[in-house]
């Protein structure tokens, strides 16, 4: 009879243990369901975001609406028919094609740079000291001369 006991009392206990796995493996799975439908949702959200953002760059992206953009923002204007050349229009190459002129627009940092600047008197006529040309030449090296150093000035 203590035998029979036992094996119920057992067989209870194992119940019981397969009883509580159970639950805690369907609440498991509760949760994994409710975060399934949370990230579809999401997801339906993203693809019906996604379409929108489709159509609008659609309308963004529209030649007609860029066309009037850039007239109005850019002052572009469509290319005219005197200014599509063939090859046989370019020069030959080592041809002298004469100097290249910029156009200068006012305001531009290249107006500034572009001003005649007569180099200063004194830059012009600059020598080095005694003492200078006596280190240069204690050096071994042949002593510079202005030309040298800067040939832009036109000193030579």
């Amino acid at each position: 009879m203590i035998r029979g006991l036992a094996a119920t009392v057992l067989w209870s206990l194992m119940a019981g243990i397969v009883a509580i796995g159970l639950f805690l493996i369907k609440q498991d799975v509760k949760g994994l369901e409710t975060r399934l439908t949370t990230i579809n949702r999401h997801i339906a959200q993203d693809r019906s975001e996604l379409h929108v953002l489709h159509a609008e760059w659609s309308y963004l992206d529209e030649p007609s609406r860029l066309r009037v953009l850039a007239e109005r923002y850019l002052k572009v204007k469509p290319i005219g028919i005197t200014q599509i050349a063939t090859l046989n229009d370019l020069p030959a190459p080592g041809a002298d094609t004469g100097p290249v002129v910029a156009e200068r627009r006012p305001g531009w940092l290249a107006d500034s740079a572009v001003k005649k600047k007569k180099p200063a008197p004194a830059l012009a006529q600059a020598q080095p000291s005694q003492a200078q040309s006596q280190a240069i030449a204690s050096a071994g090296a042949p002593p510079l001369t202005l030309a040298d150093v800067a040939p832009e000035t036109g000193a030579r």
